[in-house]
């Protein structure tokens, strides 16, 4: 049987590892922007779709044809 002290401890690990990921900072690469328009696009077609499973490769396909 697990004791108050050793979920007291997995819950403080946990928390810790959170917070580490959260709040340090990380190098960040900028491969590209996204325009406003192609923003527009993704978020419009990703409400349109949002009862279905989408697919990175559908969303390149239909929001980027041609890049």
């Amino acid at each position: 049987m697990r004791t108050g002290v050793f979920w007291n401890e997995v819950a403080s690990g946990f928390i810790a590892g959170l917070v580490a990921r959260h709040t340090l900072e990380f190098e960040r690469r900028t491969r590209g922007v996204l325009g406003k328009d192609v923003l527009t696009r993704l978020r419009d077609y990703v409400i349109a779709h949002i009862d279905e499973p989408i697919e990175v490769s559908t969303l390149e396909d239909s929001i980027l044809p041609g890049c």
